[in-house]
């Protein structure tokens, strides 16, 4: 076996490029490290906002049962709630007139 110069060229050649590769799949791995990072960070800081939200979607789904019964109880729940905020709201307001109306 003789050796050439293009023998040591190529050796050369193919060193560097397990170098370039080494280091772009060591900087690729960082960075996918680093996204998946934030990406769960993100996620985590989301969940936690919305827990409330999802819980109540769990529920809804869960209370319902998709038969009528259940979606007519949910739906008869929802109306509750909304009536009961609006009356406390109208009650609000017609102390607060009163109130304006005293300091006159």
């Amino acid at each position: 076996m003789t050796l050439s110069i293009f023998d040591l060229f190529f050796t050369m050649l193919g060193y560097a490029w397990k170098l370039f590769s080494w280091v772009a799949d060591l900087s690729l791995r960082f960075f996918g490290a680093a996204v998946n990072f934030g990406m769960r960070a993100v996620g985590a800081v989301l969940d936690f906002m919305l827990t409330p939200f999802t819980r109540g979607v769990d529920w809804l789904w869960d209370c319902g049962g998709l038969d009528l019964k259940g979606i007519f109880a949910v739906v008869m729940w929802v109306l509750l709630i909304a009536c009961a905020l609006l009356a406390v709201f109208a009650a609000g307001s017609n102390v607060y007139r009163k109130y304006l109306h005293k300091l006159k």
